[in-house]
């Protein structure tokens, strides 16, 4: 796996990743937009709205960021917001559903 020498808990966390592919530009870009004393636990790589990008379980919230050469999303569900999380998965993927305040968002 693909050393990113960004953080120790972000490094930790890509290095469990399966791959990489379609994220390595948000993991880099990763830090930009964790708050004050948060710690990035895991990592999943996932589609989202129109993109492909980083899903990151930290100490303090859900994050996806897609970070593409013409834009960026970064949507962010705090766990003190999120009511409930589904998950169903297939042989090859999955997808999760989080609930807050009466939205769901899919993330595959």
């Amino acid at each position: 796996m693909a050393s990113f020498n960004v953080r120790p808990d972000i490094d930790a966390a890509a290095e469990k990743l399966s791959s990489t592919l379609g994220a390595k530009r948000e993991i880099q870009r990763l830090p930009e937009v964790l708050w004050e004393g948060e710690t990035v636990e895991m990592l999943a790589t996932g589609i989202y709205g129109k993109g492909n990008g980083l899903l990151a379980m930290t100490s303090m919230r859900l994050i996806f960021l897609k970070h593409g050469v013409l834009s960026q999303q970064v949507e962010d569900f705090p766990y003190s917001k999120i009511s409930s999380v589904q998950w169903s998965g297939g042989m090859l993927s999955g997808a999760l559903s989080v609930f807050t305040s009466g939205n769901k968002a899919e993330i595959k």
